[in-house]
C-alpha cells in the first residue's frame, strides 16, 4: 500500500514539475529561514548568560535629567564601585572596569629585538572582577594576578602573537615583562582564554584598575565627571534590585553634590539585558 502511494505522489510531481518545483523550494526555503532565525535569536539571548553569578549580576547605568533632555549613561564615575562596596555589605561583589582602551606595547622577544604593538582592547579590571565573571585561566592565579599593580593578565592570542608560544606553554612566559607606552613595565602574572564571541566583555589584556587609578588620579576621584568607567554588582537574589535601587536613591546625597545629587539617578540593569538594550548604546568597546 505505501508503494502504491509513492508511486501515485512521483507521478503527480513529475506531471506538474513546475508548480512541484515551486511548492518544495517555499517550503525548503521557509525551514532555512526558520532555522536561520532560531539560531541567531538562540545565540543573541545568549550573550553573558555562560557566567555563572549572570542572573545575580547587574550593570549600574545613569540617568541624568537636564530641564529639556535626559542623557542615559552605560558609565558611571569612578569612585562609586569603591563607595558601594564600603557603604553596603549587602551587595556580594562590586567591580569595577574601565574601557577597553588602545595602548601602544613594547615587547622583547627571546633573542633581545624589540617589537611595539599597538592593542585597542586592553581592559582595566579589578581583583574582583575574575569573582565576578567567569573568566577561564590557563596560567597563573586568579586570586592574587591582578592585585600587583604593575601586572598585566594576557589573553592567549597575545601570548602566542608576543612570544610565539604555543597551547600549554603558557605558565613559561609568568613573570616577563612588557613596557606600556614604552616606559611602564607590567609583569605578566597570569594568561586567559579569549573571551567568548558572545561576550559583552570583548578584550585582549587586563591590567589592574590600580595602575588607571594612580596614573589618572583625577579622573578616578571625580564625582561630577562621567568618563569611561563600569561597574557591576552582584546581589544575593535577582529580585533584590529595586530595593538597592531605592537605597542608592537616598544615599548618593553623601557624595554628589546638590546639584548632581538632584538631576543624576543610577539604576541597576541586569546582566542578560545588556547585549540587547538600545536606551544605554552599546557598551565601550563594543561594536
Amino acid at each position: 500500500m505505501l508503494k502504491n502511494y509513492l508511486k501515485i505522489g512521483w507521478r503527480n510531481l513529475w506531471k506538474n514539475k513546475t508548480s512541484s518545483f515551486i511548492n518544495i523550494f517555499g517550503l525548503t526555503l521557509g525551514i532555512s529561514v526558520c532555522v536561520a532565525i532560531l539560531i541567531f535569536v538562540q545565540y543573541e539571548s545568549s550573550f553573558d548568560a555562560y557566567h555563572g553569578k549572570s542572573a545575580e549580576t547587574f550593570r549600574v547605568v545613569q540617568h541624568t535629567n537636564f530641564p529639556n533632555e535626559t542623557l542615559y549613561w552605560n558609565t558611571t564615575a569612578y569612585p562609586l564601585a569603591e563607595a558601594l562596596r564600603n557603604d553596603f555589605p549587602e551587595i556580594d561583589l562590586v567591580t569595577q572596569i574601565s574601557g577597553p582602551v588602545s595602548r601602544v606595547f613594547k615587547v622583547q622577544d627571546d633573542v633581545g629585538n624589540e617589537n611595539l604593538f599597538e592593542e585597542p582592547q586592553v581592559l582595566f579590571v579589578d581583583p574582583y572582577y575574575p569573582k565576578t565573571f567567569d573568566v577561564k585561566w590557563l596560567a597563573g592565579d586568579k586570586n592574587t594576578a591582578l592585585n600587583e599593580m604593575n601586572s598585566v593578565v594576557l589573553t592567549e592570542i597575545l601570548a602566542q602573537k608576543y612570544f610565539g608560544i604555543s597551547k600549554g606553554a603558557y605558565q613559561s612566559i609568568l613573570g616577563k615583562t612588557v613596557l606600556l607606552q614604552s616606559k611602564d613595565p607590567l609583569t605578566i602574572t597570569g594568561v586567559v582564554e579569549n573571551p567568548p564571541g558572545n561576550s559583552d566583555h570583548q578584550y585582549k589584556m587586563l591590567v589592574p584598575y590600580e595602575f588607571f587609578k594612580v596614573n589618572n588620579t583625577y579622573f578616578s576621584s571625580n564625582w561630577s565627571g562621567n568618563y569611561q568607567g563600569t561597574t557591576f554588582v552582584v546581589l544575593n537574589h535577582p529580585q533584590a534590585g529595586k530595593k538597592l535601587e531605592a537605597k542608592i536613591d537616598n544615599w548618593k546625597k553623601k557624595y554628589l553634590n546638590t546639584q548632581d545629587d538632584k538631576r543624576i539617578s543610577y539604576q541597576l540593569q541586569p546582566l542578560k539585558e545588556i547585549h540587547n538594550e538600545t536606551l544605554y548604546g552599546p557598551s565601550p568597546g563594543v561594536t
